[in-house]
């Protein structure tokens, strides 16, 4: 499955509402917009051109910022008013941009003194182009033909220009002996299409097909993404003919229908309403190693973070700002808790050691309760993730409607039961569920590897495919010394896997 992250892009207006003690309206005055992802320094997005300061400023400047679900994104917007040439702070607020996505948002403004000096007013909408869906429909007319004892058999690849070179984005079907080929139906994020670009240079390429590793160019074209939307009439060239002072046109490619469909967007689904919920579990097999040995992926001392911590740490920092009610459910597997009786291997046991009422109160209670247990817990095996999910679809059934769950796994060890597993995938990817493994120490884990369908699509023993792929396997050796690549490759997927979910369910009504 070919996945590209979609683009969310933030446009806003600013304005101010001034407590009139603190108005010079002599000055002139800005606003100055800043961001800070993954405790990076602050950097310059924009700032508002000058009006004069009143106690009701108005900045008319169109600003953008582009949220990504992946990072803390921290923004902060500063009120300046220029004084004999010079900048002078007047109040100042600083926000995640998480919760700035409401159409209309006020933050308090703050000055050096620690003062409230008025309220900043930020009007905030989504661009429309990232949200769409760009829908095409491509034939072709008097393709040239190069097989001997039959018509030729077509297919296209379609390419977008990127900074690293020529970037497919969609191979069609092959459509057998004909010169007049009509393609399927393509549909494809606007952004993945042309980066929301319409000057973006697309190029198609038309193949004959002779066997699976061996294809015959016919023709090629390349075009701006927006002559596609008009419609035009492309001509295919083939190179080789040019060389050969031959008449080089080998067919033409007819857009039959080019549309821009609007869609419903992760943020829109955030402002109606929906609920994020977030459950943790957490390996407890003998590979880990004794938590008194140092080596050990769980090794526990006053002031240290082990593998497990500092993995956690960094996506709960994100993740639990959208977790409305701030109840995390914590399970553990793998182990012998010896608080159950009678003590034995357990593959779902609550951390907080109240298996009915499995919830604790901030995400920072959950690495304490992790911590405090490391002690009464005998690592053990084997490694099975079925019980796990299981729970956590037991979770979801007792959950409130509009509630999306992700269930973040972190582990050392291969799958023990990768055939349970898959089949309890199965019936879990028609539920509002993301499901994030997290691989902690120097295991392949190809097993795990598998549970991630963006290469093939998971099928049970009864050959049932999941409905949408609802996993994302990191092997978190590979990031651990880069922070934001991290963060993304374990969870830019979900809001894909959220709007997919919602597809599924609006289409089942």
């Amino acid at each position: 499955m070919d996945f590209t992250e979609r683009k969310n892009s933030i446009e806003f207006t600013l304005s101010a509402k001034l407590i009139e003690d603190f108005v010079d309206s002599n000055r002139e005055c800005f606003c100055f917009i800043e961001m800070k992802t993954n405790g990076q320094e602050w950097v310059e997005l924009n700032r508002t051109k000058l009006v004069s300061m009143t106690q009701n400023i108005e900045w008319t400047d169109e600003l953008e910022v582009e949220y990504k679900f992946h990072n803390q994104q921290d923004l902060r917007v500063t009120v300046f008013k220029v004084l004999d040439g010079e900048n002078h702070l007047v109040g100042q607020t600083t926000e995640e941009l998480r919760s700035l996505l409401n159409p209309l948002t006020e933050r308090t403004l703050i000055n050096i003194d620690s003062q409230e000096v008025g309220v900043l007013i930020l009007k905030c909408e989504e661009s429309e182009e990232t949200k769409s869906k760009i829908v095409f429909e491509l034939r072709a007319e008097g393709l040239e033909d190069l097989d001997v004892w039959d018509k030729s058999d077509p297919y296209l690849k379609i390419f977008r220009e990127s900074r690293s070179g020529w970037l497919l984005i969609h191979e069609t079907k092959v459509i057998p002996d004909t010169l007049n080929p009509h393609w399927e139906v393509i549909a494809m994020d606007f952004y993945h299409f042309c980066h929301c670009n319409p000057n973006t240079q697309i190029r198609i390429e038309c193949y004959d097909w002779d066997s699976p590793t061996k294809s015959e160019l016919i023709g090629e074209v390349g075009f701006k993404a927006h002559e596609l939307q008009q419609g035009k009439i492309f001509t295919l060239v083939n190179a080789s003919k040019i060389k050969k002072n031959q008449d080089s046109a080998s067919g033409k490619i007819l857009v039959e229908r080019c549309d821009m469909i609007p869609e419903k967007s992760f943020i829109d689904y955030l402002r109606d309403g929906m609920s994020i919920n977030i459950t943790v579990g957490i390996d407890f097999t003998a590979s880990n190693g004794l938590i008194s040995n140092n080596n050990s992926l769980h090794y526990l001392q006053e002031g240290y973070q082990n593998e497990y911590e500092k993995a956690l740490r960094l996506l709960g920092s994100i993740l639990s700002g959208y977790d409305t009610d701030q109840k995390f459910c914590a399970f553990g597997f793998g182990g012998k808790p010896h608080w159950v009786k009678p003590v034995g291997i357990r593959q779902d046991f609550a951390l907080n050691q109240h298996e009915h009422r499995p919830f604790i109160d901030s995400f920072e209670g959950v690495i304490e309760c992790y911590r405090k247990v490391l002690e009464q817990i005998t690592l053990s095996g084997p490694t099975y993730l079925a019980p796990l999910i299981r729970k956590q679809l037991e979770v979801i059934s007792v959950s409130p409607p509009k509630t999306y769950h992700i269930l973040l796994v972190f582990t050392d060890g291969e799958v023990d039961d990768l055939e349970d597993v898959i089949e309890v995938l199965v019936e879990a990817s028609t539920k509002p569920l993301s499901i994030v493994i997290i691989g902690l120490g120097y295991e392949s884990f190809g097993k795990m590897q598998k549970l991630d369908g963006d290469q093939k699509d998971l099928t049970n023993r009864r050959g049932q495919k999941c409905a949408r792929d609802i996993v994302q396997f990191v092997n978190y050796r590979n990031y651990k010394h880069d922070i934001g690549i991290f963060t993304r490759e374990a969870l830019m997927e979900i809001p894909i896997q959220l709007m997919n979910y919602m597809k599924i369910k609006s289409s089942s009504r």
